[in-house]
């Protein structure tokens, strides 16, 4: 039997649409009515609810009350804010269908199911959210099964499909139903397997191509791994002792090493005076799910080690997240729509 080298390959500057440079937000949005095709939207743009809506979940859990109405203020905003990506996305599926089979931007769809997890609550209307995340995050299952099969190069950007399944697990334990439960089990035994593949593969081209990687990539591990433990403790609320932590203890492990990993690789090419457009929306999301694991080992183990850890994360994440708003205003005023979310 012939073996399969996966090789990594760096991801390259596509060719840049042409920018519609404007003037003030008033053009901006006329720009965007003029737009019929909607050309300009891809679903990297689910990032930006993703970073809101784990930032809000992080404040939320924060001790003081001023806090939980700051989160409360965010989780809002990203509903609105996710809301009007999901009728931009409609929009461009109804008039060009088509963009469904650009295999550039397919891995990409995980983004909406994970960016839908993070505003289920408790109640009626966050039930049936809910299960539309369940149905696209076997969707975008079903869509890696089809790269698997087609022979796409891999990247570690497959997280994005897989991904989902964890995040659906540990939104579904804010519900805590029978059924719930017993489905986020599901998804979590079918994502958790499936995850660690595909960093065996990643670690596996970065040992053998060295040179074929983006350093910024190494940070994504953080969102999928980091939701199976989070899952992990979520999921076993119900239980008295402390034995549902023994399992994101270990998932917290595994989340340190890509942490420091990812960060030695960004560092060393910061300092060698590389030039990389880093994409900061897809930074967001990882490192709030692991400030939301070590938050969730705060409470339950009851250590001031994870506490403090999970304050400092916090505030580590609501700076990267002012940077990104601040980034995406100035795109808006200038009308470089292309161009963003980084």
């Amino acid at each position: 039997m012939s073996s399969v080298t996966i090789i990594e390959i760096p991801t390259k500057p596509q060719q840049s649409q042409p920018s519609v440079r404007c003037r003030s937000t008033k053009s901006f949005f006329s720009h965007v009515g003029q737009s019929p095709d909607l050309q300009w939207f891809t679903p990297k743009w689910f990032t930006l609810s993703m970073g809101t809506g784990v930032l809000a979940s992080t404040v939320s859990q924060l001790p003081h009350h001023s806090f939980r109405t700051l989160g409360l203020v965010l989780f809002y905003t990203n509903v609105a804010l996710l809301s009007l990506l999901i009728i931009f996305q409609m929009l461009q599926l109804c008039i060009h269908p088509g963009v469904v089979t650009q295999s550039k931007d397919l891995v990409y769809y995980g983004a909406v199911p994970l960016a839908m997890s993070t505003v289920v609550w408790d109640g009626p209307l966050g039930y049936v959210l809910w299960v539309v995340a369940v149905a696209m995050a076997w969707m975008a299952m079903l869509m890696f099964v089809y790269l698997a099969s087609r022979q796409f190069d891999f990247t570690v950007s497959w997280l994005f499909l897989i991904a989902p399944l964890a995040a659906c697990a540990s939104a579904g334990s804010t519900i805590q139903d029978y059924p719930t439960v017993t489905m986020s089990y599901i998804l979590l035994g079918a994502g958790a397997p499936l995850t660690f593949i595909i960093l065996v593969l990643h670690v596996q081209t970065l040992v053998a191509h060295p040179q074929a990687y983006n350093p910024q990539l190494n940070i994504m591990p953080l969102g999928p791994v980091g939701q199976i433990g989070v899952a992990a403790i979520s999921l076993g609320h119900n239980k008295q002792s402390k034995e549902r932590a023994q399992l994101g203890l270990m998932v917290w492990g595994c989340c340190c090493f890509w942490a420091i990993h990812g960060f030695c690789s960004i560092t060393s090419i910061m300092l060698q005076g590389g030039k990389r457009k880093w994409p900061g929306w897809a930074l967001v999301f990882p490192i709030g799910v692991f400030t939301t694991l070590t938050i969730e080992l705060g409470e339950v183990l009851g250590e001031d080690f994870f506490r403090f850890t999970g304050i400092g994360l916090v505030a580590v994440l609501f700076c990267l997240w002012l940077v990104n708003i601040g980034c995406a205003m100035a795109d808006a005023w200038t009308g470089a729509i292309s161009s963003f979310p980084s």
